[in-house]
């Protein structure tokens, strides 16, 4: 029986050792997402409240040598905005231009069509996107970023120690196994590698089952009245979460490892008789 085989067989056993660290993992990956989506709706809600609140439209046009644009040049601004696709309203805002986009999730595309449009003019202006002007919103996007570093490091943290509980009981537990695997001709890295496999085998199915949690979740909060949960799915962030997890779980299973690998497999197997 090779190292997958014995990840897979002490899985398919279903033994409390290996439940508990799934269910563990999978509620504070569960809760992380749940977290991700809620605070990504607050920082939403204050680039709305920038937009609209505040008057600054998606994006922003600003004088480059000037405190505010002369009549003349608004006017040019204000139509060669209008003309452009996907802008809807163009509106005068304090010492600037508000252009409103019909799509704001393709504000970097409009960008680059009205910066391109404004250096074909010769028109001295700049192109910005309109809630990052607002001191609002920049305090609302540093408060999330920090809640996102400070959860996400706890959540790992958890994590790591969920799995080095986990691994240090399988090597008391299991140490004649291992020292009889050894006996019969187990390299040590083929040690390291089955616990290893065994701890990332275990957290990939926390990960599927935290995920198929929050989808459930979601679910029926979308079917419950005055039930609001937000999910923000975002391919980029919950492959660097993946990755961080999966990091963080090797860094974890390693001095357990190195221990087993330090176990005098004559002793071991003396003590086993």
């Amino acid at each position: 029986m090779n190292s997958l085989q014995l990840v897979l067989r002490n899985l398919l056993r279903a033994r409390r050792r290996t439940l508990g660290p799934v269910l563990l993992i999978a509620l504070a990956l569960c809760g992380l997402d749940l977290f991700f989506g809620w605070e990504g709706e607050a920082l939403r809600q204050a680039e709305q409240e920038a937009v609209f609140g505040e008057r600054l439209g998606h994006l922003a046009i600003l004088p480059q040598d000037a405190s505010a644009f002369t009549a003349r040049q608004a006017q040019s601004l204000r139509e060669l905005a209008q003309r452009t696709p996907g802008v809807v309203l163009v509106a005068d805002s304090p010492a600037a231009i508000a252009v409103y986009l019909a799509n704001p999730l393709d504000w970097q595309a409009r960008s680059a069509a009205l910066d391109a449009g404004l250096r074909a003019a010769g028109l001295r202006a700049s192109l910005h996107r309109a809630a990052d002007l607002s001191r609002t919103y920049r305090a609302a996007r540093a408060t999330h970023r920090r809640a996102l570093a400070s959860v996400t490091v706890a959540a790992l943290a958890a994590i790591m120690m969920v799995i080095f509980c986990t691994a240090t009981l399988n090597r008391v537990e299991r140490r004649r196994e291992f020292a009889l695997l050894r006996a019969l001709g187990l390299a040590d890295r083929a040690v390291l590698a089955h616990m290893l496999a065994e701890a990332l085998l275990v957290t990939l199915c926390a990960v599927v089952l935290g995920m198929a949690a929050s989808t459930l979740l979601w679910s029926i909060a979308q079917a419950v009245p005055g039930w609001h949960l937000v999910l923000e799915p975002d391919p980029r962030r919950q492959l660097a979460a993946l990755v961080l997890v999966f990091v963080a779980v090797s860094v974890a299973v390693l001095v357990p490892a190195l221990h087993t690998l330090r176990d005098d497999v004559a002793e071991e197997l003396a003590g086993a008789g």
